[in-house]
């Protein structure tokens, strides 16, 4: 068979040529994408293969992402990003994000921190 040499310079050429994109946010939380198929199709027609879904705060997009990977041949990844800050950033009136529902979509807004 192949030594641990060859199947890592194997898993090289592979990945040299896959096109990998594991951070993409959805309508879920905040996107350029108006639905997650949009962003899969955009994906597919820049030869990505794998495609990670990527939101703030959510999971609720994972099994629409789960299904529209399959029936585009695509590899999924799951992830959620979180945000937060400590007491020496408030205190310094860092700027951070507000968050806010509007029916499926999180908007953003930037406003000062601060201390409760």
């Amino acid at each position: 068979m192949f030594s641990d040499l060859e199947k890592n310079n194997l898993k090289m050429h592979i990945m040299s040529y896959m096109k990998v994109n594991a951070h993409l946010h959805t309508p879920y939380s905040f996107s350029a994408f108006s639905d997650i198929d949009e962003a899969l199709d955009r994906a597919v027609a820049e030869g990505v293969k794998v495609a990670g879904i990527n939101d703030f705060y959510t999971t609720a997009g994972y099994e629409e992402w789960a299904t529209g990977c399959k029936k585009r041949d695509l590899f999924p990844l799951f992830g959620i990003e979180f945000i937060s800050l400590n007491e020496e950033d408030q205190k310094v009136n860092l700027m951070h994000r507000c968050w806010q529902m509007s029916g499926k979509r999180l908007t953003t807004r930037w406003k000062p921190c601060v201390l409760s």
